[in-house]
């Protein structure tokens, strides 16, 4: 479109890379960005284990890394920076996954040495969510897993990656969440954007689709008790009945826990070990449930009520 300026308008714009202004009828244009800190930060957050580096992706400024300093610094370009990972044996060694493009996927391995694409045995032709998610075994951070609409898994640190799995949505969706059970990492669950969650209790090698009785929305989050791979939680996109879940039994039955959450979208859920703590993430902030869900308190104070599309605990 258009528009009609006298000469010599003052025009503000705001766009997805902050506040500018043009003093010139939009000749020239001055940046107002000093001091906001407003990048959009997507999932897969990753935290070393002494919580010294925090690994993000961004929207539109790829991959970036905190160290401490109020600045964040550019740590892999491309373009949207999606889910990211650190070696817990080895800190020194990130992961950073990027957007799904025409080219297909975007997976790079990082240390001191430099960085290198991992992406051999990826199909680019699969179907696949904007930002895929990529997973590092809890047990074995040499192996990972990265999904499309259906699971792959390299054991080589993505020197090659293999499918395990076929279609593991409902036939049009793609794989939002996996989650593989750090007491039993044979156990692995995936959650997808037309609603399926399926679980594999034998490390890939069958699927069960354990969601026949859940809400047909995007499952956005699952997380797995550290201490028990049958018990699990899920969250879940949009408005509707039902937020967040919770199985004893591996996925066989779900018990809705959103209790007194606000009818919104829920995209991440974490447990704090040791206290029962369970905090989720949503699209009006941050809650909270000392009692597993019985009971909700927004919080902590002095979080904006903004979409939270993840949260990490160290």
């Amino acid at each position: 479109g258009s528009i009609s300026l006298a000469s010599g308008s003052k025009i503000y714009a705001g766009t997805d890379g902050g506040i500018f202004t043009s003093m010139d009828d939009g000749e020239t244009w001055t940046s107002r960005n000093e001091g906001l800190a407003i990048a959009q930060f997507y999932p897969g957050i990753s935290i070393h284990p002494q919580g010294t580096i925090i690994l993000g992706g961004t929207q539109d400024n790829s991959s970036n890394a905190f160290g401490g300093a109020q600045i964040w610094s550019g740590a892999a370009g491309s373009g949207d920076g999606g889910y990211t990972a650190i070696n817990l044996a080895t800190p020194t060694t990130h992961w950073f996954a990027g957007h799904w493009s025409s080219l297909g996927p975007y997976v790079i391995r990082a240390d001191a040495s430099g960085t290198s694409l991992r992406v051999s045995g990826i199909s680019a032709s699969d179907r696949s969510s904007f930002l895929p998610p990529l997973v590092m075994d809890p047990v074995t951070p040499t192996k990972l897993y990265f999904a499309t609409y259906r699971l792959y898994r390299t054991t080589n640190e993505g020197l090659l990656w293999s499918p395990i799995s076929g279609d593991l949505s409902k036939g049009n969706g793609t794989i939002f969440s996996v989650a593989v059970a750090p007491s039993d990492t044979l156990t692995i669950y995936v959650g997808t954007s037309d609603g399926n969650v399926q679980v594999s209790r034998d490390g890939g090698l069958t699927f069960t689709v354990v969601s026949a009785a859940l809400p047909n929305r995007v499952v956005t989050r699952i997380i797995v008790d550290p201490a028990n791979a049958a018990h699990a939680y899920l969250t879940l996109q949009g408005v509707g009945s039902g937020h967040v879940f919770e199985t004893a039994n591996a996925g066989t039955s779900w018990t809705d826990i959103s209790g007194n959450l606000p009818n919104i979208g829920v995209n991440g859920i974490l447990i704090v070990a040791g206290n029962g703590v369970l905090i989720v993430a949503t699209d009006v902030g941050i809650f909270q449930s000392a009692n597993d869900g019985s009971y909700w308190q927004a919080g902590p104070s002095g979080l904006p009520n903004i979409i939270v599309q993840d949260i990490a605990y160290s």
